[in-house]
């Protein structure tokens, strides 16, 4: 996961103590985290695999015959002369990146504005700004203007029972539920 570095205008004595709160208090990190994995399959797979493909797209991913009888048999029937299959970028989390850090640091700004001495409330204020974090990556999967759902993979959602197959980055939830975010001593 990369970082997002928020550029603060208003005075050096701002920034130091901004950088003095980051010095003591730590930071927030938030996304799909190191040990988040997807419930539904055996052994509890890592999921940031699944969140890299939605995020950036595979442009081309060859079929192999391995690959073409595992989709035949949950469902998805290629044609004989499909030879590769891609999925579309949808930046979930870099869209959030671009667009909310302003206002993760205003509410961090409000919640220790007459304590400013007080270090224990400024890891509070690391925790408002990541509980705001989790909601707007999660807002963002759940309303982001994403490139639809091909065809078949609408059929086979809806031939699984999904109650919104055409709804992309949504199959299992386990994606959209392992968006979490973390208090940390050191960005």
């Amino acid at each position: 996961m990369s970082a997002v570095t928020v550029d603060i205008k208003g005075g050096d004595k701002y920034k130091k103590f901004l950088a003095k709160m980051a010095e003591i208090a730590g930071g927030v990190k938030a996304g799909i985290l190191e040990d988040a994995t997807n419930a539904n399959k055996p052994g509890g797979a890592g999921i940031a695999a699944y969140a890299v493909w939605n995020e950036f797209g595979v442009p081309s991913i060859p079929v192999t015959e391995k690959m073409r009888a595992y989709m035949h048999y949950q469902g998805v029937h290629l044609k004989k002369d499909t030879t590769s299959i891609s999925i579309p970028a949808r930046p979930f989390m870099r869209t959030v990146a671009k667009e909310k850090p302003k206002t993760w640091v205003s509410a961090m700004v409000a919640h220790i504005r007459g304590h400013a001495t007080e270090p224990a409330r400024w890891k509070d204020a690391l925790g408002v700004a990541g509980s705001m974090m989790k909601k707007d990556i999660q807002d963002s999967i759940q309303n982001g203007n994403w490139t639809p759902n091909a065809p078949l993979t609408v059929k086979w959602k809806a031939e699984r029972g999904k109650s919104q197959p055409d709804k992309p980055l949504f199959d299992t939830g386990d994606m959209y539920n392992a968006i979490t975010f973390q208090v940390v001593d050191k960005v």
